[in-house]
Order: structure tokens, then C-alpha cells, then sequence
């Protein structure tokens, strides 16, 4: 009998490993998708994070832009942007206009980014047709877009390109 009882003993003891090795897989596998799980849902939450921020940041720029255009509305008037590079006032006033003109664009790169470079999303957050219509002559004259990543240059020439079909530029 004793073998019987030390056969069952073993059998018992086999039983009790094997479940104690599945049971230990089992949390591990369970351990890892949760912790997984959590770190996707982490990065997530900082990617839109950053994402808010970013907006903030750009919502900000505009705001800014804003403020300098009510302190110098001469620079969105036609009768002056149109005459670049030849432009009228003080002798710094091409140098002023040059570096709004960079001040601009360098917004709307920043901000075409962040609307994951689709011209239509930016069109509808800022007036895009606008400002390429009042600023075209100094970004054509530019030597330095080619700074500009080529989405970017794309989507102003594209805006341009059909604006001149229209004939709203001449």
C-alpha cells in the first residue's frame, strides 16, 4: 500500500506543480497585458497632451499676430503688401514687413503641422486664401522658402495656383 499512497503523493504533488506553474503563467501573461495595456493608454494620454499644448501654443501665435496686425493694419493692406518689394514709409518699413512676412509663414508651417499637413483643416482653422493673396508677392520674392519643408511649399503654391485661375491674382 505504500507504493499506492506514495504513487497518489507523487501524482498529488505533479497535479499541484503543474498548477501552480500554469497559475504563475497565467498572472505573468495577465501582469504583462495590464501593464501593456496601461503604458498604451499612458502614451496616449501625453500624445493628446501635447497635442492640447501645441494648439494652445499655435492659438496663442495667432493671437499674437493679431495684436501686431491692430497696432500696424497697414501690413494686410493691399496698397502697401502688393508693392513689395518697393514699399513706401520709413527705411525700415521692408525690413519691418520682412520679418512679419517670416513671422506668418513660419505660423502657418507650425500650425500646417499640427493639422497633420492638410491644407483643407488649415484653411478652416485660418484664412489661408487671405493671407497668401496679401503676402504672394513677398513669398515669391523670398529666396529662403526653399527652407520650408516641400508639403508646405506645396500647399501655398497649390493655394496660389488657384487663386490665379480665379483671377484674384494677377
Amino acid at each position: 500500500m505504500t507504493n499506492e499512497n506514495d504513487a497518489a503523493k507523487l501524482s498529488l504533488a505533479a497535479v499541484g506543480v503543474a498548477g501552480t506553474l500554469l497559475g504563475t503563467i497565467i498572472g505573468g501573461f495577465i501582469t504583462w497585458r495590464i501593464t501593456r495595456t496601461t503604458q498604451e493608454m499612458t502614451r496616449g494620454l501625453a500624445k493628446d497632451s501635447l497635442r492640447a499644448q501645441e494648439r494652445a501654443a499655435i492659438d496663442s501665435l495667432l493671437v499674437k499676430m493679431l495684436e501686431f496686425l491692430m497696432a500696424h493694419p497697414h501690413l494686410e493692406k493691399e496698397s502697401f503688401c502688393q508693392k513689395y518689394p518697393a514699399l513706401p514709409g520709413d527705411e525700415n518699413g521692408k525690413e519691418r514687413y520682412e520679418v512679419f512676412c517670416i513671422f506668418v509663414f513660419n505660423f502657418l508651417l507650425r500650425a500646417f503641422k499640427h493639422f497633420e499637413n492638410d491644407p483643407v483643416n488649415l484653411a478652416d482653422y485660418i484664412g489661408l486664401e487671405e493671407i497668401v493673396l496679401s503676402h504672394h508677392k513677398w513669398w515669391h520674392h523670398d529666396k529662403n522658402n526653399f527652407g520650408y519643408d516641400p508639403p508646405f511649399r506645396k500647399c501655398i503654391q497649390a493655394v496660389y495656383d488657384e487663386m490665379r485661375r480665379e483671377e484674384k491674382i494677377k
